[in-house]
């Protein structure tokens, strides 16, 4: 699993995705997003270039540890 901000210096959040996911070729790989951003063009074109789930922040650690458990749920009932 990989878990990082969209909204980091020096690289496109899109950019870190697609890189993250040809990188790591494992279907059981989970990349989870978080930012601020809370536009919903911006989460569909995340989400269709390869992140499995988006989290706006702030947030707190049950709804963080809720996604991860709901992520890794998805994988086990496929």
């Amino acid at each position: 699993m990989g878990i990082f901000d969209f909204n980091m210096p020096g690289i496109s959040g899109i950019n870190l995705i697609r890189e993250t996911k040809k990188i790591i070729q494992n279907q059981k790989f989970k990349l989870l997003v978080l930012s601020v951003e809370d536009k919903p063009e911006i989460i569909s074109n995340a989400l269709f270039n390869g992140a499995d789930a988006w989290m706006i922040k702030p947030f707190n650690n049950e709804q963080l540890i809720k996604q991860v458990t709901e992520l890794f749920e998805e994988d086990v009932s496929l």
